[in-house]
């Protein structure tokens, strides 16, 4: 009983000390920053008249897939 002890608490110390080693390098490499430029919005733009000409784009075979589908039309 007194060895399955004794193993026991080493493998405790073992996971503890990998743990605890595998959370501070996550601690110490921080998250790299992404800059990306604000996207630049003209005053005067109208988001319905941008939507429309955006749906315009859309081949009809596309649409018509794509409202079957939220239709239900799998």
């Amino acid at each position: 009983m007194k060895s399955f002890i004794a193993v026991f608490a080493v493998a405790v110390s073992l996971f503890l000390g990998i743990c605890a080693e595998v959370r501070a390098q996550e601690i110490s490499n921080p998250e790299p920053t992404i800059s990306a430029p604000a996207p630049s919005i003209p005053p005067n733009a109208d988001p319905v008249t941008a939507t429309r000409a955006w749906l315009d784009t859309v081949p009809p075979d596309k649409k018509a897939k794509s409202d079957a589908y939220f239709e239900g039309g799998y």
